[in-house]
């Protein structure tokens, strides 16, 4: 009799624990990496991350669905793709949007570093969705560890870091400014003023790209921020900062003044340690 109530109550217990999990909400996540030098077929393998599923559903974009959990699929043609994971918990989902897109360059990020007092620093660049480092000054090895001053001059001879990088292409493409050619000096020195870049970073992207930017009347550009950045370029320091600020911003040569949806310009936080940080995108 003794038996037969702990297995009763073992039941009892399963059938709590069922329903508990069962209460809990989904939540769709995956991560994929394309190969630095791929050629079309690709095959592409994903990772599925969801928490609290117990079945999947992958929409891979090109007319192919899959309910494995961590697929790999084969595209033939040229990107962009969107790519849809829905988790599935009972009757609970939830779903995961991403884009597979094809390779751009992110052309010459400055990285300024301002520490409150001189520190010894190591700064380390990683690409969850694949890519690889193009460039860099001073050279980037395995990492940069440097000696950084509290006005920010990187080993007695540097304003900031210089790097160049290939990743695939999936920035925001949907809110942003149609700025005219004439107009571009005036833009980016009110544009990055309003996000909180100080006056020697703003002559720093004025005078290397407004020369660069003359081919077109009109120019499309699209603000990346941090959150957007840190899906395709993931940044760590040895010393952690109290403010990490990045904005890179995709430029699209334009023949019209084409209407964008204006975005929320969110001002960089600079108290104590902080980190700010331009770059611009080319597509291929």
């Amino acid at each position: 009799m003794k038996y037969l109530y702990l297995i009763i109550i073992a039941f009892l217990f399963s059938l709590v624990s069922c329903e508990k999990d069962n209460d809990l909400e989904p939540t769709a996540c995956f991560s994929y990496e394309i190969p630095d030098d791929y050629k079309l077929p690709i095959d592409i393998p994903f990772t599925n991350c969801s928490k609290n599923s117990d079945s999947y559903l992958w929409d891979f974009g090109d007319g192919t669905t899959s309910q494995e959990k961590n697929p790999t699929h084969s595209y033939n043609d040229n990107f962009p793709y969107i790519v849809k994971l829905t988790a599935y918990n009972g009757d609970k989902s939830d779903m995961l949007i991403d884009t597979i897109d094809n390779w751009s360059m992110v052309e010459k990020p400055n990285i300024y570093i301002y520490p409150e007092e001189t520190i010894d620093l190591c700064v380390n660049l990683s690409f969850p969705k694949g890519g690889e480092l193009v460039t860099s000054i001073p050279e980037y090895d395995s990492g940069w560890c440097i000696t950084v001053e509290s006005g920010g001059q990187i080993n007695g001879a540097y304003d900031y870091l210089f790097y160049e990088s290939k990743q695939p292409h999936i920035w925001q493409e949907e809110q942003g400014w149609c700025i005219s050619k004439d107009n571009l000096n005036q833009f980016f020195t009110n544009n990055m003023l309003a996000y909180g870049f100080n006056n020697n970073e703003i002559d720093d992207f004025i005078a290397y790209w407004i020369p660069l930017l003359s081919e077109s009347k009109y120019y499309s550009i699209f603000p990346q921020q941090k959150a957007m950045i840190n899906r395709v370029i993931e940044i760590s320091f040895s010393k952690t900062p109290d403010n990490v600020n990045r904005l890179f911003y995709v430029i699209e040569a334009t023949l019209q003044n084409n209407e964008l949806i204006a975005p929320e310009i969110i001002p960089f936080s600079k108290t104590g340690f902080y980190i700010n940080e331009w770059g611009v995108i080319q597509t291929n």
